[in-house]
């Protein structure tokens, strides 16, 4: 059968700092052994879920001055899922001659042609093109380590939230990048809790969220935010934190905080929320102990709290998925050349 990595040790409480943000040493040793391990393996496959981002901390805008750029707060759900298998080769598929970045982190490293067993919808506001990326480097051979991984992809410029998560899971604040730095840094980790949420998309909702040039050029009208937003922002990721076992506070807490990202967005966004009914079903929700945060651009939005009793506030024909956040880095599973190989392979290729 398929030899299942062992996954990283979860902290109770992982507050991280640019004096200590690397894991225990025993941590390493096992990441270490474990990428050692698949590199070597005949077939590799990664599999992650999928991100949900709450809004940036910060917004530079034309000026960034010494402040760090960005940073954010959001998640790693389990569903839906990205999976990679990459198996060996006799040279590069063209799914990495593609990304020449990718092969240049892959130039000791033996060929793989690359299969994507499953996606996460595109522009849904789920993260899927960082964790396809990120899980398509992982299982060519690329370090299972946020710096190693965006230098490989070109990912976690602006949020570092889906890089972040891919490598340790759980419900995640970026600190920010700051100058000179590639990447945000991760500057609280906490597990996940054991409650679900919701991913819902109303009904008759066509558009995709902003991406590409769209997205650039979104960006490019932004001015900087306020301190005061900024404040209020920090304050808020922090409550939602500290609240976290408790559904209902972590949703008051979660969607003011989506609320005030919306309003600075909203002269690109075109409102608030990118779907504006949404903005009359926050009150119920909100009587009903629960809230509502939308994830990047949407469309998909996170319903957070006591969400049976979402349920019936929301329209009919809406699409609804109970999701959990999932605790664990991505997944990497490995099938190797030697007696039941063929077994372990059927494994891995298996439908999610």
């Amino acid at each position: 059968m398929p030899e299942r990595e062992s996954p990283r040790r979860a902290r109770q409480q992982d507050e991280v700092t640019a004096e200590h943000a690397s894991e225990d040493v025993d941590d390493e040793t096992t990441a270490a052994t474990a990428e050692s391990s698949a590199a070597a393996a005949t077939a590799v496959q990664v599999t992650t879920g999928a991100r949900l981002h709450l809004g940036p901390l910060n917004w530079p805008g034309p000026q960034a001055g010494d402040r760090p750029d960005f940073g954010g707060l959001g998640m790693m759900i389990e569903q839906p899922a990205t999976r990679v298998l990459a198996r060996p080769a006799a040279a590069w598929d063209a799914l990495v001659c593609e990304r020449p970045k990718l092969l240049a982190a892959l130039d000791n490293d033996p060929p793989r042609d690359v299969t994507l067993q499953a996606t996460a919808p595109p522009h849904a506001g789920l993260g899927s093109g960082t964790q396809r990326e990120l899980a398509i480097a992982a299982a060519c051979g690329v370090p299972r380590e946020p710096e190693a991984l965006a230098a490989a992809t070109g990912r976690g410029r602006r949020s570092a939230i889906g890089l972040h998560g891919f490598c340790r899971g759980g419900v995640l604040r970026d600190g920010g990048r700051p100058q000179g730095e590639a990447i945000g840094q991760l500057v609280r980790r906490e597990p996940a809790p054991n409650w679900p949420l919701l991913l819902v998309r109303l009904p008759e909702r066509s558009s995709e969220g902003l991406s590409g040039a769209a997205e650039r050029a979104a960006f490019a009208q932004l001015p900087a935010m306020s301190p005061d937003i900024r404040g209020r922002l920090k304050d808020l990721a922090t409550e939602a934190l500290d609240t976290l076992a408790d559904p209902v506070g972590f949703a008051r807490a979660a969607t003011e905080f989506g609320q005030l990202v919306g309003r600075f967005f909203a002269p690109v966004q075109g409102g608030v929320m990118a779907d504006d009914r949404w903005l009359a079903l926050l009150e119920p929700l909100q009587a009903a102990g629960c809230g509502a945060v939308q994830s990047s651009w949407g469309p998909t939005v996170a319903v957070l709290g006591d969400v049976d009793r979402a349920l019936p506030l929301l329209p009919e024909g809406s699409d609804i998925e109970r999701v959990t956040i999932r605790d664990a880095p991505a997944e990497i599973m490995t099938a190797r050349g030697t007696s039941g190989f063929e077994e372990s392979l059927r494994a891995l290729t298996d439908p999610l």
